[in-house]
């Protein structure tokens, strides 16, 4: 509304002035048009906020400079090599100077203006699950994930011109082997858009999951209860500054298992198809590990400390329950295998063992229940050289090719 102000009393003012046409051109370059200009970094005005400032400046200095006040507006603003008369765009001009403020502090970690710049571009990344220069990204697209910000103005400004913008702030991280953002996977996988993609996209930011690896249980293949249910624990990412999201309704969280049906190719039991199961993880160090001996599961905090959460009366081998509330301990056992945890009302479920991409496990129970007792054994006598998963990958997807030697085991 100032600049607007500003232009409206220079366009009465200009009016009634008696300058010259050189003179009037002269006051429009360098009187308005920089007063104009020099709160248009920190702006975010659209196109059409822009020609409404500039509407009165022009509809007065044109006819006084002998130019039709109706003279298309494009060619005004064009360069005076191809016709125009050279007259900036504001909106031109506004996301050319955020774009030049991004190069000047994009990298500055060390100015008040980089580190909000780069905080902000962060948080980009959480709001629209995009891990990765989400300013190269398609805005029509993912653009309706994000609230207007000063960012999204500028990626906006980007898309319109086919600009390539490529951050070096933090990406999300990837935890695992194959590992893939979910709303990345809606939209090429799923084929979501719009309204659609945004209220999934609500449903991500209330569980405050990113990739695969965060709604996935140990073993890489089937849909965690609670992430499928819309309980949002996940506890192998590091805490996050994430988006305020309240709970979505229940016909959104219908809309989110339809949707990983429809992107995962999962079954009821909620098991994914073979090109979107994981493979080994990637950190380096674990937080929560499961001990089968002493029926316990523990954690190993940030500040390198130790607590053990005991296990409650359940039947449950594969999910077993373990009570809340932790006590510390001096250790974590040698014996416990990292393990996944997630919260479920009043009690802490283990969601399988993970395996690190250094090791293959061949007695893996997920594995083993895909086949009958009677052939265990097999598991026994194999030796292998690269990963099991590969295998049951194959085995699940039809590919697998056997070739025998022509021996047998007797009473098979």
């Amino acid at each position: 509304q100032v600049m607007k102000e500003k232009a409206q009393k220079w366009a009465h003012n200009m009016r009634y002035s008696g300058l010259q046409r050189q003179d009037v051109w002269l006051a429009l370059q360098t009187t308005i048009r920089r007063t104009l200009e020099y709160p248009l970094p920190a702006s975010t005005l659209s196109a059409n906020q822009c020609a409404d400032i500039m509407k009165p400046v022009l509809n007065v200095a044109l006819p006084l400079c002998g130019i039709q006040s109706s003279f298309p507006r494009d060619l005004a603003h064009s360069p005076s090599k191809y016709q125009g008369l050279g007259i900036p765009s504001l909106y031109v001009q506004q996301g050319i100077s955020h774009l030049a403020k991004m190069i000047q502090f994009g990298r500055d970690q060390t100015s008040f203006v980089g580190q909000l710049m780069r905080t902000s571009m962060e948080l980009l990344k959480l709001e629209t699950g995009i891990g990765n220069s989400i300013l190269s990204r398609n805005y029509h697209i993912f653009g309706i994930l994000a609230c207007n910000s000063w960012l999204k103005h500028t990626w906006e400004f980007a898309a319109r011109n086919n600009i390539k913008v490529i951050d070096t702030c933090p990406e999300i991280p990837l935890l695992r082997l194959k590992d893939r953002y979910i709303m990345e996977l809606f939209v090429t996988t799923g084929n979501y858009r719009g309204n659609t993609l945004q209220q999934l996209n609500k449903c991500r930011l209330y569980l405050r999951v990113a990739t695969l690896a965060d709604i996935l249980d140990g073993s890489g293949r089937i849909i965690r209860s609670d992430m499928w249910a819309g309980n949002p624990h996940t506890f192998h990412r590091k805490s996050d500054n994430w988006p305020f999201q309240p709970r979505p309704p229940p016909r959104l969280w219908q809309l989110w298992q339809s949707a990983l049906t429809v992107t995962l190719g999962s079954t009821k039991t909620r098991v994914v198809a073979p090109q979107f199961r994981l493979g080994g993880w990637i950190a380096k160090e674990w937080q929560w590990y499961h001990s089968a001996r002493d029926r316990r599961v523990y954690h190993r905090k940030e500040n390198n400390k130790c607590e053990f959460f005991p296990a409650m009366p359940n039947r449950n081998k594969r999910h077993p329950k373990f009570l809340p509330i932790g006590q510390p301990c001096s250790s974590i056992p040698k014996s416990a295998l990292p393990c996944m945890v997630g919260a479920q009302h009043d009690h802490l479920v283990s969601f399988g063992p993970i395996t690190h991409h250094q090791t293959s496990s061949l007695t893996n129970p997920s594995l083993l229940d895909h086949f009958p007792e009677d052939f265990h054994w097999f598991f026994d006598y194999i030796t292998l050289s690269g990963s099991i998963n590969d295998i049951y990958d194959s085995f699940a997807a039809g590919t697998l090719i056997a070739v025998s030697d022509g021996s047998y085991k007797d009473g098979f």
